[in-house]
């Protein structure tokens, strides 16, 4: 069902808790793909609690909200991280970036 609805796109990426990246490339990637996915785990005839409790949630308006909200005030936190943990840059080459994060923020 998903390669139907979903035809040419990846699979979601997968989360890492401990690194803030993923995470948010998981929400950006679900708010760009929410109707399909919804519509694929929907079509779901299965009474699993994890495939019940996944329709309801899809069902929940403020989920697809929130997930909106995130791609649109987050989506340039993923690269800044990357571009931060770089190994061997100096401080004063990161520093610009930190400059343009709070400019974002603000």
């Amino acid at each position: 069902m998903y390669k139907e609805k979903l035809s040419g796109v990846n699979l979601p990426p997968e989360p890492v808790i401990t690194t803030w990246g993923t995470w948010i490339k998981a929400a950006i990637f679900y708010a760009n793909h929410f109707d399909a996915i919804k519509d694929v785990v929907l079509d779901i005839q299965n009474d699993l609690q994890c495939v019940t409790e996944s329709q309801e949630l899809l069902s929940n308006v403020q989920i697809a909200k929130d997930l909106m909200f995130i791609k649109v005030n987050f989506s340039f936190l993923p690269d800044l991280i990357k571009s931060l943990e770089q190994r061997n840059l100096q401080l004063s080459k990161k520093f610009p970036e930190i400059q343009g994060l709070q400019l974002e923020i603000n």
